[in-house]
């Protein structure tokens, strides 16, 4: 009898492996599906950047830099990083699901057009045209369902749906405007307009690969309930202003360089620096569109595993190691297009970005290991610390040493960062560090 219930535990327990191994096989599969996906669309944004130094105008380049700085933080500040209070609760509530999901669509419907809105204010504050204010505030409103629709794709657990949403969104239609131009049909120097309807095209692209589950995501209409809305609004605005200010401090610490530049030096420096950092957050951009959508439902739930945690950090690593390579290959590429090696500031703008980038992926361990747990407080306390740090070290360094002062501002604020978000998640008692 003993010998029995060795041998059903010892079966229960191979069971167990087997089932451990398949699953890690299963997200191994994903991955190199999503890798695949992702790196035709990040071949796009890459072949996009190395040829618009070439074959657009220096101040058209600093302003597409500019409003892509503006499509990461306006989306965002309107957003009121709901999604970050939402979907924790559609995972971690699932009788709510059903209503959570309706009050989500409704309100990233209406932020999309506020974000328009505000967009278009701020360009015309630049003194841009009317076409261009336009245009930027289309790019807006799309730029802000997309991001959302890639949320939820990945929170619903259609991981390529979500990678395919990103790629058609940042990068897949950077490849259509340069094949466009070699054989023929758009002329040199590309024009910023030009540019802008190709990029809401892909917008609306990324949209649209949301359709398998907008039936899930239905906004309310008539049955709209505007007293109980204020009052979710109310609570959003209440729980996620945590949230809100670590996204926004993070957002002044990935693209608040460009805008010290323009401010400090030039439009043309802040499209250079784009142009450098574009190049150089290749590890963060595939850690953020292929690596987390597998991972994010993993690692959220309370059940998570400490086997899920460290595969998330090695994987991480491979990132990292293999997409700075990707994006000194992509540099060196862009030096042989143009017939020149970049000038000093650069490549040592573009070292540092490397730098700051690798150590924005690196935080991400940590950063779930918060999240899981609920300290929001010492997330968003973790990033006012890296902007602060950031933006101080940014305006002083650009005013020693330009472009490259604005890119060692940067790699402060990430250090910062890492840190201390790291520092506070081996905080966490046992019970919490880990199952």
């Amino acid at each position: 009898m003993i010998n029995m219930g060795r041998r059903g535990a010892q079966l229960a327990e191979e069971r167990h492996r087997g089932m451990i191994a398949q699953s890690s096989l299963s997200t191994i599969k994903n991955l190199l599906a999503a890798l695949a996906l992702r790196g035709i669309a990040l071949g796009g944004r890459f072949v996009f950047v190395i040829l618009a130094t070439k074959y657009m105008l220096p101040e058209d380049f600093g302003r597409f830099g500019l409003l892509a700085g503006l499509a990461l933080i306006i989306p965002l500040i309107l957003g009121l990083e709901a999604y970050q209070i939402l979907l924790r609760r559609i995972l971690q509530e699932p009788e709510r699901a059903p209503e959570t999901r309706r009050s989500y669509a409704t309100f990233v419907l209406a932020g999309s057009l506020v974000s328009g809105a505000t967009g278009a204010l701020t360009l015309a504050c630049f003194g841009w045209s009317a076409t261009e204010v336009g245009l930027g505030a289309v790019v807006l409103i799309f730029e802000h369902i997309g991001l959302e629709t890639n949320r939820n794709l990945i929170n619903e657990g259609r991981p390529a749906l979500s990678v395919l949403s990103v790629a058609l969104r940042t990068g897949a239609w950077g490849v259509v405007v340069p094949a466009l131009f070699f054989v023929g049909l758009i002329p040199a120097p590309w024009t910023f307009e030009t540019v802008l309807c190709f990029w809401i095209l892909g917008s609306i692209g990324a949209v649209l690969a949301g359709t398998p589950v907008w039936h899930l995501f239905r906004p309310y209409g008539r049955e709209l309930d505007l007293q109980r809305s204020a009052g979710q609004l109310k609570e959003l605005a209440g729980r996620s202003r945590t949230w809100l200010v670590f996204a926004a401090s993070t957002r002044v610490i990935e693209t608040g360089g460009r805008f010290v530049c323009a401010w400090m030096i030039s439009e043309a420096a802040a499209g250079r620096f784009t142009f450098v950092s574009m190049l150089a957050s290749l590890s963060y951009i595939v850690q953020q569109g292929v690596v987390e959508p597998f991972y994010y439902p993993r690692l959220t739930t309370l059940d998570a595993t400490e086997d899920a945690h460290r595969e998330f950090r090695r994987i991480n690593l491979i990132v990292i190691v293999g997409s700075t390579l990707c994006s000194v290959l992509g540099l060196a590429a862009s030096a042989w297009l143009n017939g020149a090696v970049p000038p000093e500031s650069e490549l040592a703008s573009f070292g540092f970005l490397c730098l700051a980038f690798a150590c924005l992926t690196l935080t991400r361990p940590a950063h779930y290991r918060l999240y899981r747990w609920h300290k929001d407080k010492a997330i968003m306390t973790t990033g006012i610390a890296g902007s602060v740090a950031m933006v101080v070290s940014s305006v002083v360094a650009t005013w020693l040493w330009g472009i490259a002062g604005a890119a060692a501002g940067m790699l402060i604020g990430t250090l910062v960062l890492l840190i201390l978000k790291g520092r506070a998640a081996r905080q966490l008692i046992p019970s919490q560090a880990g199952n």
